[in-house]
């Protein structure tokens, strides 16, 4: 699919339980990137769209997601791919890691 915008899922509720959005936490003291995200899910009382997901999370200091979907061995071999053999320009603009971090 060429727009993940139109991949949407919807969840109803079913009165089970609160689909009110909570209120935004305070922003974080370091800027992150959410490893796990389901964007595609449509849910609470009043879905937002992709772009105010977007929003809300980089007003907390969320900077990027990484959007979790399709099956779990499709996504184990894409990441084992990357890991295994990161494209040289990601090499080339990589960071050391700390001494203190074992290799």
């Amino acid at each position: 699919m060429t727009d993940p915008s139109q991949y949407v899922r919807e969840r109803h509720n079913d009165g089970r339980r609160d689909v009110r959005w909570p209120d935004a936490p305070e922003p974080l003291t370091v800027p992150v990137y959410d490893n796990h995200a389901h964007l595609e899910i449509a849910d609470g009382d009043e879905p937002l769209s992709l772009e105010e997901q977007l929003d809300r999370a980089a007003a907390v200091g969320v900077m990027g997601v990484v959007q979790a979907g399709g099956d779990v061995d499709t996504t184990a071999a894409i990441v084992g791919g990357i890991v295994a053999t990161p494209p040289p320009e990601w090499v080339a603009e990589r960071e050391e890691l700390p001494d203190w971090v074992s290799r």
